[in-house]
């Protein structure tokens, strides 16, 4: 069973819980912040849920609110009246996971930050479940409690109830207007954003909270308790410590690094399955390709070229032979066969399993790159060259801040350069996808040597001579100077796309080949609305021209330009018969052509439009197109909703050509099962299954 298959699933039995969801989410909260308890269930994680789920309509943000806040407030002052009551004793005879240690570093806390530690506490994860009780021992005065604990439950509902609202609610806006393309960079940029967040978040508090977790893991392996059950089950407790530890590499370092490795071997072999099978991911691939290259624009292309030069082989050797070098300047020379099996193991699986897939490069691909689609070698490499020097700069850099920044770094450049190849259509999304898996497999075994290595031999602190360090500073400057040039002059010669080729047929039935083209698709290939009319002209000059005639306009596509007129054209609430339309899709491709027609003298809010796709088929030498139409109502945002009557709108169209005496003849038929459904946005829709065709002059 697929891991998506397990979410869907799964999601039915939360949301259909209905109002009992509230109650669920309230619990969780009380439950987070009674002692012991509150160290295991994920009270905060299960309403950052709920606060995704009222983004997309199953929930009320605000009751969720006023179940939550409120709940935290209890659910701390249970806690506090607990240390009120037992809290000296406890911490006294060290009952449970509480040490005197706990109480003066609460203490100390409250000394260092005074009465708003309470609301501090209540953000932080480990000390909102003990603070309350800590508080209570320390006698702290109940309404200054109260008070300060009250702020500090409502930015925490606000913190949790809103991140998820907000992830919610931009997956969705995103995947509505620009499809899973710009869903997967909102996915993104919110996960940079996190990373941000902790970064400053534990750069200030880090230490604190690292000792206190400490002081509570080392007091639940005192307790007695705990000691009893070790007793009980020795082999069990013995092995479950060699695992756990972190004197030996076979120990914890190993434990971690196993996991991760398992898991991405895993998740490899699901994504070659899926591509083999030619599964859902499979149709992703190819219908995100064709929405790439549907969007693809000159300037953009530009920097996507920069950024790619970052993955190639010549670059990459480049500064490998510059890094090597400054190791050897810098007495690191335990880094210099971690990495170089890291890039040599990682290029050679890629290359392996480039030969045995033998997936040709897309279609709509920028310029010829060598060699076959998948995996991505270049997505490969940047997990298994700049992965490991980011775990490098973490090992070497001394305060966390610079950590952190590491981190990012390197994941921001790993991404750009998976993005660069998708942007210029030299890879599917499952090449970049298994490539990442690839460069992760070997980094993982690239870290594992330096551990074990860092294990059997630990390696004291070497000063660097002055002459070591200058010469590895024009080591640095000469090979990113070359890096930057071979980057920036980088300009392959694009591929001239082919022209259709056209095949011609005596039936336009027979276009259809099966039930699936009868219906465009969402980018993950579900069924939208049917095909409503079958168009027959000479070429494209002539059907845009007849379609003008009958009072339609041309969209123009996606771009700041068109959107920056048409938000311009909402606040003034003026008309602009060129607004892009979202793009759809039909046999995997984005529409050819948009059109629209406005309500005379009225906005963008209310309009007529279409998406027109072109087919490979001619009859009778004409060319055949395949169309859906339907009316905007009303503007959500950037959202248009429309009516539910596809039919009407099929109509319109129909008498628009007709009362200009375009149509030379025409054909209604029965095409699909008349059928009610749901778009991509989520508005609902009816039809009687019918379509025109029809032929213009």
């Amino acid at each position: 069973m697929h891991i998506s298959d397990i979410i869907k699933r799964l999601i039915p039995y939360i949301t259909h819980l209905g109002a009992l969801g509230y109650w669920v989410a309230s619990i969780a909260t009380i439950l987070e912040t009674i002692p012991i308890v509150g160290l295991l269930v994920p009270g905060s994680t299960i309403v950052l849920i709920f606060g995704a789920l009222s983004a997309a309509g199953y929930y009320d943000f605000w009751q969720l609110f006023m179940f939550a806040v409120p709940s935290a407030i209890l659910g701390d002052y249970i806690n506090y009246r607990l240390g009120k009551k037992y809290g000296q004793s406890w911490i006294k005879n060290e009952k449970w996971f509480l040490k005197k240690s706990h109480l003066e570093k609460g203490k100390r806390f409250f000394d260092s930050y005074g009465a708003r530690s309470l609301s501090i506490g209540r953000l932080i994860p480990g000390l909102k479940e003990t603070f309350p009780f800590i508080a209570g021992s320390m006698n702290t005065k109940q309404s200054k409690f109260l008070f300060w604990d009250s702020l500090g439950a409502i930015a925490w509902g606000f913190e949790f109830l809103l991140a998820g609202y907000i992830f919610g609610s931009s997956i969705h806006l995103a995947k509505v207007w620009l499809g899973h393309l710009t869903a997967l960079v909102a996915i993104v940029f919110f996960l940079f954003l996190i990373l941000y967040a902790l970064k400053l978040f534990f750069v200030r508090y880090g230490s604190e909270i690292i000792n206190f977790q400490k002081s509570i893991w080392n007091s639940i392996k005192t307790n007695p308790d705990v000691k009893k059950l070790t007793e009980r089950h020795p082999k069990f407790f013995s092995f479950l410590k060699s695992r756990l530890t972190t004197k030996q590499f076979s120990g914890l370092p190993l434990t971690i690094l196993s996991l991760i490795f398992l898991y991405t071997i895993f998740l490899f072999t699901e994504t070659i399955l899926e591509v083999t099978h030619k599964g859902i991911l499979f149709k992703f691939d190819l219908m995100l390709a064709n929405l790439v290259y549907y969007f693809r624009n000159a300037t953009m292309v530009k920097v996507m070229l920069f950024i790619t030069m970052f993955g190639s082989k010549l670059t990459v050797t480049i500064l490998t032979i510059a890094i090597t070098s400054i190791f050897i300047l810098y007495r690191k020379k335990r880094y210099i066969l971690p990495l170089l099996v890291s890039i040599i193991g990682s290029t050679a699986t890629t290359w392996s399993i480039k030969f045995i897939m033998h997936r040709p490069r897309p279609l709509q691909a920028y310029y010829h790159a060598i060699g076959f689609s998948f995996p991505s070698g270049h997505a490969t490499i940047a997990v298994a060259f700049y992965g490991f020097l980011s775990f490098i700069a973490v090992m070497e850099l001394k305060s966390l801040k610079s950590r952190f920044n590491a981190i990012l770094t390197g994941l921001a450049l790993i991404i750009l350069i998976g993005a660069s190849r998708l942007y210029l259509d030299v890879h599917y999304f499952s090449d970049v996808w298994a490539g990442y898996l690839i460069g992760t497999i070997w980094l993982v075994v690239a870290i594992g040597i330096y551990e074990y290595l860092k294990y059997q031999k630990p390696v004291s602190e070497i000063n660097t001579t002055k002459k070591a360090k200058y010469i590895s500073y024009t080591i640095a400057i000469i090979s990113l100077t070359t890096c930057f040039a071979l980057a920036a002059n980088f300009n392959p010669k694009p591929i001239k796309q082919k022209q259709q080729h056209l095949i011609p047929t005596n039936n336009v039935l027979s276009i259809f080949k099966n039930n699936y083209m009868k219906y465009t698709t969402t980018i993950l290939g579900e069924r939208e609305e049917p095909i409503n009319l079958i168009i027959i002209a000479k070429n494209d000059n002539e059907l845009k021209k007849d379609i003008r005639l009958a009072g339609w306009y041309f969209a123009k596509k996606l771009s700041f330009e068109s959107i920056k007129k048409s938000i311009i054209a909402l606040i003034y609430n003026k008309p602009y018969n060129r607004a892009p339309v979202s793009p759809d899709f039909w046999d995997y491709r984005v529409q050819n052509f948009g059109i629209e027609k406005l309500i005379k003298g009225d906005s963008i809010r209310l309009r007529h439009h279409g998406r027109i796709w072109k087919t490979p088929y001619t009859i009778e030498g004409n060319k055949i197109y395949v169309a859906t139409v339907s009316f905007d109502t009303k503007l959500n945002w950037i959202i248009h909703k429309i009516s539910p009557n596809i039919d009407k709108e099929r109509e319109y169209f129909f008498r628009s050509l007709m009362s200009k005496h375009l149509i030379v003849k025409y054909k209604k038929i029965q095409f699909v099962k008349p059928f009610i459904g749901y778009n991509f946005y989520g508005n609902k829709f009816f039809t009687d299954g019918k379509a025109y065709i029809i032929w213009l002059k």
